[in-house]
């Protein structure tokens, strides 16, 4: 009996080992002694029960190797064995696309010095991805490049012969980049990788291989970035015409050989059950030639359509069967396949109500092929990838795989809803097309010297591939004034690009706005003065045409290089902004003082002889011994005081006589 058991626990540890560790195949058939499994595959969020195997060697227990990724647990007679598996498998999450190359530009003049100076790779011009030069590279067996051609060099170590292969590496979001090795055999006269994502738009590399040397690899794992579609380049050279290769040279993550992604679209093709049988709980029928019984917990109803059967698209082409299956109560549903049925297909028509929200909890994750809800206080969420819940809501799910069952639970009384089902027998084909580009924002920006940027980016679709990559490059240097190019491309998993899209982007040195002098005027009616402002000081650098607004608080006055404006009386801080061609704007200020007048004429005598008349009497009028009186606004009326001007013998000798000055405003 020991030794039966020690048997057993040796298979079981074989078994579990096949599991793990057969990343090469999809699907794992092995035979099993009695026992009993548990296994949990956290990254799809599946969680499965215990699952029974009977006795019968014969017996065959079907898993994919991604259902055993998180942990397998085996209990035998009371004796358990826990086995961690890797948690990710390069091979299958990780892609790289076929090898392109480009011939280059041919011969370049260049002197090296010796064979493989790596001083060649400044003359390197990496082609774009969208360069319609790019085609399929010569690889091996093995998907490896493996490149040789003769030299078209006249000239040893004087001349340089650029080649370059591209792939794109399709890294999934979170995915644990552990190494990432850049592999070369040989390389005839030098070869480095660059590799392109959005860390490092204009390239990096790390290491390279020149002639004669052993074979190498550099770890681009610090390099790359995961989420997204990494762009690499090799750069290859020839300095001598004794030949051109490169061999060997191939992608290892985390020490596996990446798949090439030959590319391919999975189409939808979607059969559906003929009209059902119903009796008592259960109903049966047919979808594309497979029997199944769906078995309720309740008694099964029917109507003789599905309810608002218009507000399906007719892309699905959901059935209108009579009978269809109908809902009411909360109820425990399970479907029942004569034979394993591919991508089982729900269709839910009138989840719950306005008033009534209603929960579906499944057996496996689901995938919402389409959804909607309809009228006022309607709704549908996922709220787990094994949850719906709908309020008049509509809904078409996929639960992807291959099922001899499937179950889900309607969890609410309602009014009614409708079920339908089908599968989706998926179709692939290549995948050929080139993603869709959009530029986010204006494809011409113009931005001032010394300010930051941040590209709004790009808008990327594909008709396959879910999270298609947008490579930018080019720089922008916001410290340095100048036009600079930011050229976008789009790439799918499979290695088709886009045609480019380019934005634009002017770093602008600023106008200087110049006001003008303050301006100060003390002679200021109380209907204010009349003022001529003055921005022609200001200049632009780049020559640009200048616009000018004046303003006070906010407020505009005037537009234009020297406007004449009207202030009343007071102190005006008035803001000259000078805009140039491009929009950008600089802005000074000028002070106009407008003051009223409240300062007295300034009063000057002179001195003067007056002589009386054969009567004896002389008179005198202002003007007479006015010696130059002034005022700082106006002209001024002059008087003499009161009762002066006229004399008589009485007076002569010295008088003293008051010269009275008035200005405009009354100041004497």
């Amino acid at each position: 009996m020991k030794t039966k058991l020690l048997l057993t626990k040796l298979i079981l540890i074989l078994f579990v080992s096949t599991c793990l560790f057969a990343s090469n195949t999809n699907e794992v058939n092995t035979k099993v002694l009695p026992f009993m499994l548990r296994y949990t595959n956290v990254e799809q969020n599946h969680n499965y029960n215990v699952l029974q195997v009977n006795s019968q060697l014969s017996n065959i227990v079907k898993a994919t190797a991604a259902d055993f990724i998180a942990s397998v647990n085996v209990a035998f007679r009371g004796t358990s064995i826990n086995m961690q598996a890797p948690q990710q498998t390069a091979t299958t999450q990780v892609t790289i696309s076929p090898w392109k190359m480009n011939n280059g530009g041919g011969a370049i003049s260049f002197n090296v010095g010796f064979h493989g100076n790596p001083a060649a790779y400044s003359q390197a011009n990496i082609p774009n991805a969208s360069d319609p030069n790019w085609v399929a590279a010569p690889v091996n067996a093995n998907g490896e490049i493996n490149y040789s051609v003769n030299s078209i060099l006249s000239y040893c170590l004087s001349q340089l012969d650029f080649t370059y292969f591209e792939t794109f590496l399709n890294i999934p979001a979170n995915f644990n980049i552990s190494s990432l090795n850049v592999a070369f055999a040989a390389a005839d006269d030098g070869a480095r990788a660059y590799i392109f994502n959005s860390v490092h738009p204009n390239g990096a590399f790390i290491g390279q291989i020149s002639l004669g040397q052993n074979p190498i690899s550099a770890d681009y794992a610090s390099l790359a970035v995961a989420g997204e579609i990494n762009r690499l380049v090799i750069v290859q050279f020839d300095d001598c015409p004794s030949g051109n290769n490169l061999t060997g040279a191939k992608v290892n993550v985390n020490g596996q050989v990446v798949a090439i992604n030959t590319g391919g679209c999975t189409q939808s093709n979607f059969f559906w059950s003929n009209a059902p049988t119903i009796n008592g709980k259960t109903a049966s029928g047919t979808i594309n030639g497979i029997g199944y019984t769906y078995t309720s917990s309740v008694n099964v109803k029917s109507t003789s359509n599905v309810y608002s059967h218009s507000t399906f698209p007719a892309s699905f082409n959901v059935p209108n069967a009579n009978p269809t299956i109908q809902n009411i109560e909360p109820s425990s549903n399970t479907l029942t396949f004569a034979s394993p049925m591919t991508n089982p297909v729900l269709v839910f028509s009138s989840i719950g109500n306005g008033s009534i929200s209603v929960p579906i909890n499944f057996s496996a994750p689901v995938d919402v092929l389409w959804s909607t809800h309809v009228g006022s206080g309607s709704s549908f969420v996922q709220n787990s990838p094994t949850q719906i819940t709908g309020r008049e809501a509509y809904a078409i799910v996929r639960m992807n795989g291959t099922f001899t069952s499937i179950s889900f639970d309607y969890l609410t009384y309602e009014n009614y809803v409708n079920f339908a089902f089908g599968a989706d027998f998926s179709t692939n084909y290549p995948d050929t097309i080139a993603p869709t580009i959009t530029l986010n924002g204006s494809a011409s920006v113009n931005i001032n010297l010394g300010t930051s940027y941040t590209d709004a980016g790009t808008t990327v679709t594909d008709n396959c591939d879910l999270n298609p990559a947008s490579l930018v490059s080019g720089t922008v240097n916001t410290n340095v004034p100048g036009n600079y190019t930011l050229t976008f491309t789009a790439v799918d998993a499979s290695g088709n690009t886009s045609a480019p899209l380019t934005r634009t982007v002017t770093v602008n040195t600023p106008p200087v706005a110049n006001a003008g002098a303050d301006q100060l005027f003390n002679c200021a009616s109380s209907r204010g003065v009349s003022v001529t402002l003055n921005g022609s000081g200001s200049n632009d650098i780049n020559g640009d045409a200048l616009t000018y607004t004046w303003s006070e608080n906010g407020t505009t006055l005037a537009t234009g290089v020297a406007p004449t404006i009207n202030t009343v009386p007071g102190i005006h801080t008035i803001k000259l902004e000078v805009t140039d061609s491009k929009g950008a704007t600089s802005s000074d200020t000028v002070v106009i003082s407008t003051n009223s007048d409240t300062m007295p004429p300034t009063v000057v005598t002179k001195p003067i002889t007056v002589s009386l008349n054969a009567s004896g009497a002389a008179s005198i009028i202002p003007s007479d011994i006015d010696g130059g009186t002034t005022d700082n606004c106006s002209t001024v009326t002059l008087s003499l005081g009161a009762g002066q001007g006229n004399f008589s013998c009485a007076n002569v000798g010295p008088n003293t006589v008051t010269l009275i000055a008035t200005d405009a405003k009354g100041n004497t």
